[in-house]
C-alpha cells in the first residue's frame, strides 16, 4: 500500500488496488447466494442432502457480508478536507 500526501492539491493518495479485492469478494458472495438459491429451489425439501443443508447457511451468511463490502469505500483519492 502507497500512501501519498499531495499539499498543492489539498488531495491524499491510496494505491492498494483494494477495489480489485473487493469485486472479487462481492462475486465470491453473490455466487454463494446464486448457488444456495438453486440448491434450495430446485430441489424438493425431501430430496435435501448434505450440501443442499451445507449451502443454506453460506448463502445466509454471504447477505450481509456482501451488504458489509458494498458499503466500504474504494476511493484512491481523497480531499483533505473529508478526512
Amino acid at each position: 500500500m502507497k500512501i501519498k500526501l499531495d499539499e498543492e492539491n489539498k488531495q491524499l493518495k491510496i494505491d492498494d488496488n483494494i477495489k480489485i479485492t473487493y469485486w472479487m469478494l462481492k462475486f465470491v458472495m453473490v455466487s454463494n447466494i446464486f448457488q444456495m438459491g438453486l440448491r434450495v429451489f430446485n430441489t424438493p425439501v425431501a430430496n435435501w442432502d448434505f450440501l443442499t443443508w451445507l449451502w443454506i447457511p453460506i448463502g445466509l451468511a454471504s447477505l450481509p457480508i456482501l451488504y458489509y463490502f458494498t458499503k466500504l469505500s474504494t476511493e484512491e483519492v481523497i480531499p483533505l478536507d473529508e478526512i
